[in-house]
């Protein structure tokens, strides 16, 4: 066996895990992630969304979204509970993909470089906006609430009967260059933009 054959083995088999710990996470509740040490408490909402979307970021092609300095960028635009958890679960795509850098931005002209946008609420960019720069900048738009999908942001992380779903835009993520897993796909909603942006 040969060195890189070892190597592909090896990124193969964390693809797998990925795919097994994603499976196991999609339509997880805050009160199935209670700790063994405390087991009344329950982790929130935004805990539980921003493991999930480390997990979808395992299954995108990051190296389409890393910018000029080879960094993963990701940027959160307005106010989003996602923010102060995200820098806790990136831990595993960290040491997968390497440098991670997670940055809280008020305009979108505030971006530097590709990469991962979090769309947070009270924005103030208007969803075309939101779309037109995603397929500028190849960047993957994400957001912590499911409506937004069908306004043009890719990736949404709701919460139906208290388990946290994903919705996927797969049509403004072939629109803006991103890859993502089929397997990912399978696990989604997939819908489409309810308005054609120009």
């Amino acid at each position: 066996m040969t060195l890189f054959h070892g190597l592909g083995c090896r990124v193969r088999w964390r693809r797998i895990v990925a795919a097994l710990a994603l499976l196991g996470l999609v339509g997880l509740s805050p009160a199935s992630l209670a700790s063994d040490h405390h087991p009344r408490a329950r982790a929130s909402e935004a805990q539980v969304k921003s493991v999930v979307l480390t997990k979808v970021l395992l299954f995108t092609d990051l190296e389409l979204l890393r910018g000029r300095d080879r960094v993963l960028d990701i940027y959160i635009l307005g106010e989003s509970a996602l923010g102060e958890h995200l820098e806790l679960a990136l831990g595993e795509l960290r040491s997968a993909h390497g440098e991670v850098r997670v940055e809280a931005i008020d305009d979108l002209d505030d971006m530097e470089d590709a990469g991962v946008l979090v769309v947070g609420s009270e924005h103030g960019a208007a969803p075309c906006e939101l779309v037109r720069r995603g397929r500028e900048l190849g960047l993957l738009t994400v957001s912590d609430r499911s409506a937004t999908t069908s306004e043009g942001v890719m990736v949404g992380l709701g919460l139906e009967d208290k388990r946290v779903t994903l919705w996927i835009n797969n049509g403004e993520v072939k629109r803006a260059g991103v890859h993502l897993n089929s397997r990912l796909l399978r696990l989604a909603r997939l819908v489409e933009t309810s308005q054609e942006c120009r």
